[in-house]
């Protein structure tokens, strides 16, 4: 009879969603900045963009080196639960 084994990363659910609520915290904040500070022309909403495109994407590249360096898994066995 064939084991069947399923690997979780431990805490993957509790960093990506602490990410995203600093990141979603840094976007508010930086909006607020944003628009109560200057004014709305186009060039303030490039930049605007282009803090949200850099603000993901760097939000992004934090998760996936925690994910990468994260090598403790919880291993759900027919018998028995295993931390390695």
């Amino acid at each position: 009879m064939m084991k069947v084994q399923m690997k979780i990363k431990e805490n993957r659910n509790f960093y990506k969603n602490l990410l995203i609520f600093v990141a979603l915290v840094i976007i508010f904040i930086g909006s607020f900045a944003c628009f109560f500070a200057f004014g709305i022309s186009g060039k303030v909403l490039f930049f605007y963009a282009v803090f949200l495109v850099v603000t993901v994407i760097l939000f992004w590249v934090i998760f996936l080196i925690i994910d990468k360096c994260n090598n403790t898994y919880i291993i759900f066995d027919g018998e028995k639960i295993i931390r390695k």
